[in-house]
């Protein structure tokens, strides 16, 4: 596991280590590095993108062989509103959820 100290080295930093585990694993990608890192511009979320060892030939390219890995919060994001949430339970045992 990695320690909160190589996370907030840098997302290079983690992601380097990162790879190098999965290589350990999954063996050394034939052309390219197995993860790609992003961020996202509306929820300034980190991304980071997998890219998966295949069984399939190459040319097979409508179909992405990676997977989007979204690491931020929905937290990081600003409310737009408050909003009361009631079980829908609620409206038919009233009894039950006074509190609510």
């Amino acid at each position: 596991m990695f320690n909160c100290a190589v996370i907030n080295a840098g997302p290079l930093v983690a992601l380097s280590l990162l790879e190098r585990a999965i290589s350990g694993i999954l063996g050394t990608p034939a052309s390219e590095q197995r993860l790609r890192y992003g961020l996202d511009s509306d929820a300034k979320s980190p991304i980071l993108y997998f890219r998966y060892p295949s069984t399939q030939r190459d040319g097979f390219t409508y179909v992405r062989r990676e997977v989007k890995l979204e690491i931020g919060t929905l937290t990081d994001q600003q409310p737009t509103g408050r909003y009361a949430i009631t079980p829908l339970i609620a409206s038919t045992s009233p009894a039950l959820f006074s509190d609510w």
